[in-house]
């Protein structure tokens, strides 16, 4: 029901226009409210401005956990701040939860990120910004790490606590042999405690370019947003989030897509690993780094491995429905394409 969605943000924001959000996520329903008495002239209405709030509603089950967005204010300070507005009951006795959301500055990076093989040096000179900021990011995340994990029990997030599973389930599951035997291998290192010793992170659900927001000139990251499916784990998971920027997926007709890396990717691959070095001593430990890279594996399977399925996230990716994903599984595990055979 939006026009009660609507009605419902205008009577909270009586001084604002309230209009739709040209992109829609698929678990929620957003507008923007703004006050027109601050509109800078020539700007749109979704350029994020002080005078700007996001207003969101979300199917129960997809709820927001806002205990959850404040650690994110906690331990970043690229994370917008969140709020409550309350419940909303619409048609057929559903009930939506409301939240506001700061509106951050920058552009989605995937709105300005290059879809070409060779980076100009321009773009290579951004690119590394890009990186610097997310090495930066990063390494908040570690700094405001809880405990080290010692065991499965220590991660109770949706994700966290069904890991082994989902791993097991990947291991089984994946459409070829070789994307199956490093699922396995990832989950007989993680069972054997491989992993053990990290400390636990917020980590973001969805670290993919259209959730990194970036000064468009210089492409320094100026927010990270979207922080529904965050839950604490081990650091590194989220690792997969720096291969999305290291290329882009290649589509064209009658043809499987491919993820294509830049050509300049090891050199922006090798700055980015040179940074976040500098801002974590603790990883010129090589047990500590290797530790790290499984973790980013396991990130890999997860984030890739399974399909939405409008939040369901519990099927194993297919050839025939899944393409894009099975692409980036084998780019980013290394692994020779072998989906078509």
């Amino acid at each position: 029901d939006l026009d009660a969605c609507h009605d419902f943000a205008a009577t909270l924001f009586p001084r604002c226009t309230i209009q739709a959000a040209s992109e829609q996520g698929g678990c929620s329903y957003t507008f923007v409210a703004t006050d027109p008495r601050h509109e800078p002239a020539g700007r749109t209405t979704e350029t994020c401005e002080p005078c700007k709030t996001i207003v969101q509603f979300r199917l129960l089950k997809h709820a927001i956990d806002m205990e959850m967005v404040e650690a994110a204010r906690q331990a970043s300070h690229l994370a917008p701040e969140t709020w409550s507005l309350g419940e909303l009951k619409v048609a057929d006795g559903i009930t939506l939860q409301a939240v506001a959301i700061e509106c951050l500055p920058g552009r989605r990076f995937s709105d300005v990120q290059p879809r070409c093989k060779i980076l100009g040096s321009q773009d290579l000179s951004q690119m590394k910004m890009l990186l610097r900021s997310l090495s930066k990011f990063l390494a908040e995340t570690w700094r405001s790490g809880s405990e080290s994990w010692t065991g499965m029990e220590c991660c109770a997030g949706r994700v966290g606590k069904s890991l082994l599973f989902r791993l097991e389930k990947l291991a089984r599951d994946l459409p070829t042999r070789d994307l199956r035997e490093r699922a396995t291998q990832v989950e007989t290192a993680v069972r054997s405690g491989a992993r053990d010793g990290l400390p636990i992170v917020l980590t973001h659900g969805d670290l993919l370019p259209s959730n990194i927001l970036v000064d468009q000139a210089s492409w320094r990251i100026r927010g990270v947003i979207d922080w529904a499916e965050a839950e604490w784990l081990p650091f590194g998971i989220c690792l997969y989030g720096l291969e999305h920027l290291l290329g882009y997926m290649e589509t064209a007709v009658g043809k499987r897509p491919k993820f294509v890396y830049y050509r300049q990717a090891k050199e922006l691959r090798d700055e980015f690993w040179g940074l976040l070095l500098q801002q974590i001593p603790e990883l010129e430990n090589p047990k500590t780094l290797d530790q790290v890279m499984l973790a980013r594996d396991v990130g890999v399977f997860l984030w890739r491995g399974f399909a939405w399925d409008d939040g369901a996230i519990d099927r194993v990716v297919n050839v025939v429905d899944d393409q894009e994903e099975v692409a980036c599984l084998e780019a980013f595990l290394g692994l020779r394409s072998r989906a078509a055979r």
